[in-house]
């Protein structure tokens, strides 16, 4: 298959997800909501009934931010320890769901509530220990590359005339890092893949056998996923533009911005569903995929 045809596979197999994609939005919902009640009454207990506070609706005003901020010290803080707990539960919840939502795609996006929790069960310690590896694995990257770039740029501070090159050399840095970071994030997907189509458990194993796939299939797993990755670039391009035209001004343009976010919330998920779809399609349909 080609690389369109696999990018339209998992348009399908989106297409086939509404439910599951529901599910998980629903889900994200009650864990927004878990942070924005407290926030909430944080917000509520600093205005004081203030009228400073609500010009931060018109846009930035340090007066007013600063205000909020002195007033709020301790509340902040304490919100802030939860929004860790939080940011950690929702991690792991999301490795939770990527197993349901995995092993859904390979049965052809037959959505059954109770399998799919079940299958997020089953495969939940395997892709933790992978996350935990990739972590492990990022942070090694980072070293390698801002270590040496560190010490070139800061020889370089000392000997430049000016600081173009500086900059060249920082964005060189960032743009190796993302192409990086891009490998890695494919490498991962396609490791998920193999321990779901396989039903194994040496994580291991496989992030090496998926690292010799995709190498061998660059030219085709990598477009791929920069291909899936420009549909989410245009939505949030979408949803910016129509930010900025709806605005925060007024209750009811608030409120219209709710129901925005909620749509762009449920519709990255669902782009989430069609990424993992099209790559899954590529690894199950390539013949070389079962000697890795």
């Amino acid at each position: 298959m080609t690389i369109i045809q696999d990018y339209l596979s998992g348009l399908r197999l989106a297409s086939r997800s509404l439910k599951m994609t529901t599910l998980i939005y629903v889900i994200n919902l009650l864990f927004a909501l878990a942070l924005a009640i407290p926030f909430y009454g944080v917000i509520t207990n600093a205005a004081h009934g203030s009228l400073q506070v609500n010009k931060l609706l018109e846009g930035f005003n340090y007066t007013a931010f600063q205000e909020f901020t002195d007033s709020a010290k301790v509340s902040i803080g304490l919100l802030f320890k939860e929004g860790i707990w939080l940011a950690i539960l929702y991690l792991l919840l999301s490795i939770f769901m990527a197993g349901g939502i995995l092993k859904t795609l390979d049965n052809g996006a037959v959505f059954k509530g109770k399998e799919f929790f079940a299958n997020g069960s089953k495969f939940f310690f395997r892709f933790l220990r992978l996350t935990l590896y990739f972590i492990i694995i990022h942070a090694l990257v980072i070293l390698i590359i801002w270590l040496p770039l560190s010490i070139i740029i800061t020889t370089l501070a000392k000997n430049a005339e000016s600081e173009k090159a500086l900059f060249y050399a920082a964005i060189a840095g960032a743009v190796l890092h993302l192409l990086i970071i891009i490998y890695l994030l494919i490498v991962a997907h396609y490791t998920r893949f193999m321990i779901i189509t396989e039903d194994t458990t040496k994580v291991l194993k496989k992030i090496w056998t998926s690292v010799k796939f995709v190498s061998r299939k660059f030219f085709s797993t990598y477009p791929l996923y920069l291909l899936l990755l420009a549909n989410l670039v245009l939505l949030i391009l979408v949803f910016k533009f129509l930010s900025g035209v709806v605005g925060m001004t007024t209750g009811f343009t608030i409120f219209i911005m709710f129901l925005l976010q909620q749509i762009f919330i449920w519709s990255r998920i669902w782009l989430k569903i069609w990424i993992y779809g099209s790559q899954l399609e590529y690894y199950i349909t390539s013949p070389h995929a079962p000697s890795c």
